[in-house]
């Protein structure tokens, strides 16, 4: 499993998510199901989409990949 950090900002605030997926696009899907149903959004066709419509409500998003590090890795077997 990959580590994820997706930083969120608005006018009034910043918040951090952290997504464990297998994949990039897993992370992605989990990303948008969860904002599209918070924020009452329409679905996105895929991630650009997804920015496009965040990036319209007045809002940033940013999706960073963490790799294991080796204790993680270590701990994990």
């Amino acid at each position: 499993m990959n580590t994820y950090v997706v930083p969120f900002s608005t006018s009034d605030s910043v918040w951090v998510e952290k997504i464990t997926a297998r994949s990039l696009q897993e992370a992605k899907d989990k990303i948008i199901e969860t904002y599209v149903n918070l924020w009452d959004l329409d679905y996105p066709g895929d991630w650009s989409e997804f920015v496009d419509i965040i990036e319209a409500a007045n809002a940033q998003v940013c999706l960073l990949y963490t790799s294991p590090s080796p204790r993680d890795v270590e701990e994990s077997r």
